[in-house]
Order: structure tokens, then sequence, then C-alpha cells
């Protein structure tokens, strides 16, 4: 069970990761051409095919660039994995109050259900970039 659901995350990050990740780049180009967006952040058919040719683009380079990389993207994801298990712990160990859970108006999710969804983009993220150091291949 716990390699179908590392597979299934697997899948998941690279299958969305780089639409995603071109989307964010003609957003970034979009600021100097002004013609891959519509005035409501759609992309345009222009836009369009400039994150396919991105998508594109990116296959050689991450096939190719995986030996090359993968030193330097374990020693960035095992720091990132360091850093983000140092954060929690220290804020607990320094505020940590038990009654914040049960003391405020609406319980423990104050904000409901759609606080909780609206947070999985990032929490995806966040697990994406720390978990790249662990499915690298080693020599």
């Amino acid at each position: 069970m716990t390699n179908l659901l590392n597979a299934w995350a697997s899948m998941v990050w690279y299958l969305f990761i780089p639409p995603a990740e071109a989307i964010a780049v003609v957003y970034g180009i979009n600021y100097f051409t002004h013609n891959l967006l519509t005035p409501t952040g759609i992309p345009t058919w222009l836009g369009a095919g400039v994150a396919a040719a991105l998508i594109l683009l990116m296959v050689p380079f991450n096939y190719y660039g995986v030996k090359a990389f993968g030193i330097t993207t374990t020693s960035i994801g095992i720091f990132k994995l360091i850093l983000y298990l140092i954060i929690p712990v220290g804020l607990m160990i320094a505020v940590f109050m038990p009654q914040n859970f049960a003391g405020l108006p609406g319980g423990f999710m104050p904000y409901g259900a759609a606080a909780m969804f609206s947070s999985i983009p990032l929490a995806m993220f966040a697990f994406g970039g720390t978990r790249s150091y662990l499915t690298m291949p080693r020599k």
C-alpha cells in the first residue's frame, strides 16, 4: 500500500508540475509581451503554444540533466528537509499552546473545510520539492 501511494504521488507530481511551471513562465513572459494572456489571465492560443514549446524543451533538458544535476538536487533537497523539520519543531518548542486547539471559536478548523482544501496546492508543491532527492537515481 505504501508503494502504491508513493507511486501515485510521483505520478501526480511528474504529470502536473511541468505544465504548472510552463504556465508560470508564460505569466512571466507576458509581463513584457502582453499578448500571451487574456485580460482575465487565461492563456491565449499563442500563450498555450509557448507553454507547450517550453514543456517540449524541458523533456531533453530533464532527461540529460538528471545525471549532471543529481548531486545538487540531493544536497538542496536534504537542506530543505532539514529546514522544514527545524522550523516547526522550533516553533512548537517556543510557542506551543495546547489550548489553541480547542479554545478558539470554531474549534480546530475555524475557517472550515474550504480553507483546508485551499492549502492542498501549497502542500503539493512543498511535498514535491522535499521528496525530489529521494527519487533521484544514484550511481
